[in-house]
């Protein structure tokens, strides 16, 4: 990893933390006990996860029964169909990310 990949990472992290702060701040003000049960609980990561996966589930629901049966049978590919399609994108844009 180089340097100016680690700084990077950092500051993405860095821009993350000060949005959850700022998320929380909204959260607990007038009820700073909310918190502390926050801060008391365990197992972040893991619901972090779970939400990640429903999200992208609930990409699935905007699909017609017909095209969910052909992803379940393996007949459509949507990690090639999006790689495609971002294709087109940066096609579109003049080879510059859009």
């Amino acid at each position: 990893m180089t340097k100016k990949s680690t700084q990077i990472e950092v500051s993405a992290v860095e821009a993350a933390q000060a949005r959850l702060k700022d998320y929380l701040r909204g959260y607990g003000r007038g009820q700073a006990s909310r918190l502390g049960l926050m801060a008391s609980r365990r197992g972040w990561e893991l619901e972090a996860g779970q939400v990640l996966r429903a999200r992208w589930l609930s990409l699935l629901t905007a699909l017609d029964d017909e095209l969910l049966s052909l992803i379940e049978r393996g007949q459509v590919d949507v990690p090639t169909m999006a790689l495609a399609v971002a294709k087109e994108f940066h096609v579109a844009a003049g080879g510059r990310d859009v």
